[in-house]
């Protein structure tokens, strides 16, 4: 998962800005009413799973794939089932994915279905899996990440608590490489702790200048695409994640799980999403995102509004008009000003460590 700066002439935060213009036209009653059907139609209950699980593969690493299915079968919440989307799979590895799955007991492999997708983008398989949905919330994950035992049943919680809402929890991040295993199969190891470079509590600003919600960290109530229509962007390469994550955000409202319930693998050494797609394929489609939502109404959560009016403060400031316009050319630092801050950084580094040295040893001392 990976979000760049925005290749638009505009400030990122314009853009934002501009797409309020188009709120004000909409009959509230009507936009409340939708929401509240998708509230009603999200509620969970006995008669269907809770969960659907899009999981979408290419076979490339099986030992992987086994890893994140022994994560499932250990859920203390066993209300899911897979959907195993197959994307442009040969025959051989559709036979491997099945033989893997069939190590398991068979009341666990029974709800995994194997569905094989041709064509399209990263995108299609995830569409193709939503109309085969029959749950009251859907989740995203890659077959080469990892779930902790209480990942379905912290979203169990959040749907019970706030029913329609997007369910959002917390997500680490570990480095990971490729190795063989004593088997002569290839495995592998992981070449870092886990952490969380992700910010804890969902802020829809956050969330438009780079996204801090790996895919498997939220769950979607199904109406958002059943009464809706939505579907994911199969005209973005990358970024499909993210641009749901902020359509859904709005539209749903989030409720935030305080649990660390998944390790998303950065996987060191081999092909990646990161490394198959362009510097430019990812500026395009977050550009393509930023675009879409400047073209439609945006509801926005409780507190937005000072952040906007701060953020409105601060473009005045870096203006031509503004106390510091001098310093900005077009909202970014003058090239004189960034290089007196380059060579200046070490020196800041310095003076902090001495400072926090000091602090130290007074602490000692006393």
């Amino acid at each position: 998962m990976r979000n760049i700066a925005s290749d638009s002439s505009q400030p990122l935060f314009q853009e934002f800005l501009s797409g309020m213009t188009a709120h004000v036209h909409e009959p509230i009653e009507s936009l409340m009413g939708t929401i509240l059907d998708v509230k009603n139609k999200s509620a969970v209950t006995g008669d269907k799973p809770f969960l659907t699980i899009l999981m979408r593969t290419q076979g490339r690493r099986l030992n992987a794939f086994s890893d994140v299915l022994t994560s499932l079968y250990g859920q203390t919440s066993q209300d899911f089932a897979v959907l195993l989307l197959e994307h442009d799979v040969t025959d051989e590895i559709h036979q491997q994915l099945e033989e893997v799955i069939n190590q398991f007991p068979e009341d666990f492999s029974e709800r995994i279905r194997q569905v094989r997708v041709e064509g399209g983008g990263r995108a299609r398989p995830l569409n193709v899996g939503i109309e085969l949905v029959n749950s009251s919330y859907i989740a995203a994950l890659d077959d080469d990440d990892i779930v902790f035992a209480h990942w379905v049943e912290e979203f169990k919680k959040g749907a019970l608590l706030s029913p329609g809402t997007m369910i959002r929890t917390i997500c680490a991040v570990q480095k990971v490489e490729i190795e063989e295993w004593s088997d002569q199969s290839s495995g592998f190891r992981a070449i870092s702790w886990p952490e969380i470079p992700y910010a804890i509590e969902y802020s829809q600003l956050d969330h438009l200048r780079v996204n801090h919600s790996p895919f498997m960290s939220v769950a979607f109530p199904t109406a958002f695409f059943s009464i809706l229509g939505n579907r994911f962007d199969e005209e973005l390469a990358v970024c499909e994640d993210w641009d749901m994550i902020l359509r859904a955000g709005s539209i749903c409202g989030v409720h935030q799980q305080n649990a660390l319930t998944a390790i998303y693998r950065n996987w060191v050494g081999v092909e990646t999403s990161y490394t198959e797609h362009s510097e430019n394929q990812w500026r395009k489609s977050e550009q393509r995102v930023i675009e879409k939502l400047n073209l439609t109404p945006y509801v926005f959560q409780t507190g937005t509004i000072n952040e906007l009016r701060k953020l409105a403060i601060l473009h005045h400031e870096i203006s031509a008009e503004g106390s510091y316009g001098f310093m900005f050319k077009d909202g970014v630092l003058r090239r004189p000003f960034r290089v007196f801050i380059r060579l200046i950084s070490p020196f800041i580094r310095i003076a902090v460590r001495a400072r926090n040295l000091l602090r130290r040893l007074k602490a000692k001392l006393k």
